[in-house]
C-alpha cells in the first residue's frame, strides 16, 4: 500500500473494500501473496516447481517508519517484491523481501494492485 499520509491500517481496510487487498491481509502484508505468485512464475520460467514453504521471505511488515520516510526523500516507494534469477547455469535463487522502488520503475506506478 503506497496510500502517503493515510495510517497504515485505513490504508489497508480501503485497499480491502477496493477489492486490491485479500479479504486475509496477512496474505498481502506477509509477503505471502507474491511467494505464491513467485512459485507460479518459477513454473513456467523454468520448469521448476518450489516448495513455497523452501522459499525465503521477509514481508513489507518489516519496513519501518524510518524506512518510509527514507524511501520519501530518495523519490522511492517500498514494496513487497518477488525476485527469481538463475545463480548460474544449473542453480536459480527465489525470495520476497521489501525493496525500495525508484519512481523511474514500472513497478512505482503499482499503487493498490
Amino acid at each position: 500500500m503506497h496510500n502517503e499520509g493515510i495510517p497504515y491500517g485505513e490504508a489497508l481496510k480501503e485497499a480491502q473494500e477496493k477489492g486490491f487487498a485479500e479479504s486475509d491481509p496477512t496474505l498481502d502484508v506477509d509477503g505471502w501473496d507474491a511467494k505464491y505468485k513467485l512459485c507460479i512464475i518459477t513454473g513456467h520460467a523454468y520448469g521448476l516447481f518450489l516448495d513455497p514453504e523452501e522459499v525465503f521471505i521477509t514481508a513489507s511488515v518489516a519496513i519501518s517508519r524510518f524506512d518510509i520516510q527514507y524511501a520519501k526523500r530518495r523519490d522511492s516507494r517500498s514494496s513487497c517484491v518477488p525476485y527469481v534469477g538463475k545463480t548460474n547455469e544449473s542453480t536459480i535463487t527465489s525470495f520476497v523481501l521489501p525493496r525500495f522502488i525508484s519512481s523511474d520503475k514500472y513497478l512505482y506506478n503499482v499503487d493498490n494492485e
